[in-house]
């Protein structure tokens, strides 16, 4: 392939991606603003803050500590970043570095002082077109994408040319790749399973099992199906698919789930704040819940687990206090 990719972000996913793509091509521009991350992987080959035991070819990769140059000398560029911070990087460039580039985002959540999905942003604010725009989704930690075990990613985009573009850069082994074009509803899907990987994390912290969790579940499916209904009443979804519900399972269940383990400090009756610095990575979920309340305004109402989380995080109410809600309500039938 003879565009030039590159790579902006030094996350875990970023990190991961980095992993697949050097192996499909023959040089990555990887853009890395923290200086910390920049020298550790010039000097031992490695990201020191995020999937440290990963090692990279330097052969493979032309690092970048500027936006600008990295920009400059890309074609295809993949954004990694989390959507709380998106905007604050992306900003500091001109957005006409962007023009004519390929846009593919391997982000989950909302952008916060914009009220915007991400294909929206990239379309209003970056001039993207939404034909040079591709999301990466699905249960997907890159945790398991480094040790190579079998994931299944969806490539989400309105035109079909960029999955037949991207696609042969991920080409892997151990990676099954999906075309699928209802992006609104796939990036608004991705929000609300972290929304309740929270929940059910609060859940398991406060000692509930998985008799319970099993029920959690199965009604918080039913609610992210009535909110995609709710989005776009004219498309019926199939929430079985890996996009929706094997996402949502992921990262209600794994390990690996940092909303998870946020919810389960939480759980356990820890305060907001405490649990938010305990995290220190960012908890998409968190900032997810409250940008999703500020588009939702009084239509939250209309999700009542959704809204349970948005009181914890939001109005502080205590976790434990909205579990008991939670539990007496679905005693009684009424979620």
């Amino acid at each position: 392939m003879k565009d030039k990719v590159g790579l902006i972000g030094y996350g875990s996913m970023a990190t991961a991606l980095a992993k697949v793509l050097t192996n499909n091509i023959v040089k990555l521009n990887w853009i890395i603003t923290n200086p910390e991350v920049l020298h550790c992987i010039k000097t031992h080959r490695h990201n020191s803050k995020y999937l440290a035991y990963v090692n990279f070819d330097l052969n493979k990769l032309e690092l970048h500590s500027s936006l600008e140059s990295g920009l400059n000398n890309s074609d295809i560029v993949f954004i990694s970043i989390p959507a709380a911070f998106l905007d604050n990087v992306l900003s500091k460039v001109d957005k006409s570095f962007f023009k004519n580039k390929k846009i593919v985002v391997a982000i989950k959540g909302l952008i916060p002082n914009k009220k915007m999905p991400l294909h929206q942003y990239f379309e209003k604010v970056i001039d993207i077109p939404l034909t040079d725009y591709l999301a990466i989704l699905g249960p997907s930690h890159a945790e398991e994408i480094v040790m190579e075990h079998f994931t299944h990613l969806s490539l989400v985009s309105k035109n079909p040319l960029m999955f037949e573009m991207v696609a042969p850069l991920l080409d892997s082994y151990f990676l099954h790749l999906e075309y699928d074009e209802n992006l609104e509803l796939a990036e608004y899907a991705a929000v609300v399973k972290n929304i309740y990987a929270i929940l059910a994390g609060m859940c398991i912290g406060y000692g509930l099992g998985d008799n319970f969790l099993s029920i959690l579940i199965t009604k918080l499916v039913k609610e992210m199906k009535d909110f995609l209904k709710y989005l776009k009443n004219d498309i019926e979804v199939d929430i079985l698919q890996p996009l929706y519900l094997g996402d949502f399972l992921v990262t209600a269940y794994s390990q690996f789930s940092r909303n998870r383990s946020f919810g389960i400090l939480l759980g356990k009756g820890y305060s907001l704040e405490y649990s938010k610095i305990e995290m220190k990575q960012t908890v998409e979920g968190y900032y997810g819940t409250l940008t999703l309340a500020e588009i939702l305004g009084e239509n939250i109402k209309k999700f009542p687990f959704i809204y349970s989380v948005y009181r914890v995080l939001s109005e502080k109410s205590p976790a434990r206090k909205e579990i008991d809600n939670i539990i007496n309500m679905m005693w009684e039938n009424k979620y």
